[in-house]
């Protein structure tokens, strides 16, 4: 992170990136949440949407969107684009020394264990079965975002017998 001495922790702003401008509605959650906090948002409008993309161009793309923030001397980043959680993790994890960084892929998937868990009367089934599984999630993505299967990873990995639906839905990009 750049050491800008004139800049003190308070006065950087928080950057929001997606690859398009649907992530302005986290990065007005954050401002409704946060007022006094300066937002930087960065829509990869030129080169997105990425959901039809490779996973190296996105991983690619990801690494000089970071750089960016970096200098811009953000003190969080927001990953607003769920292509890139789910295409770039590898990318995101290595940058953590950069500034914090905080991805809406497990911040969803935190978020829809939490409401799973406060459903149950115990937290984990007790006689789970392939053929009866204790829950069932929906999930809706770009085309790039299904295919890796990162959300059903990470939800399976915490609640095994739950079943996860889900479906591309590239159409829904350019509607944001």
């Amino acid at each position: 992170m750049n050491d800008h001495p004139s800049t003190n922790h308070t006065q950087r702003p928080i950057g929001v990136f997606d690859s398009g401008v649907g992530g302005l509605t986290v990065a007005k959650a954050i401002h409704r949440a946060l007022p006094q906090e300066k937002i930087l948002y960065l829509g990869d409008t030129a080169r997105g949407p990425y959901g039809s993309k490779s996973k190296d161009v996105i991983q690619q793309y990801t690494r000089e969107i970071l750089a960016k923030m970096e200098t811009e001397d953000v003190k969080a980043i927001v990953v607003a684009c769920n292509t890139v959680s789910a295409l770039a993790h590898e990318v995101l994890a290595s940058q953590k020394g950069v500034a914090p960084i905080i991805d809406v892929l497990t911040a969803g998937v935190d978020a829809t264990l939490h409401h799973l868990r406060s459903q149950e009367q115990h937290p984990m089934p007790i006689n789970p079965s392939p053929t009866n599984p204790t829950r069932t999630v929906g999930v809706l993505g770009t085309t790039a975002t299904i295919a890796s299967q990162a959300y059903e990873r990470q939800l399976k990995h915490a609640w095994p017998n739950l079943l996860v639906l889900s479906q591309a839905c590239p159409l829904l990009v350019p509607l944001a």
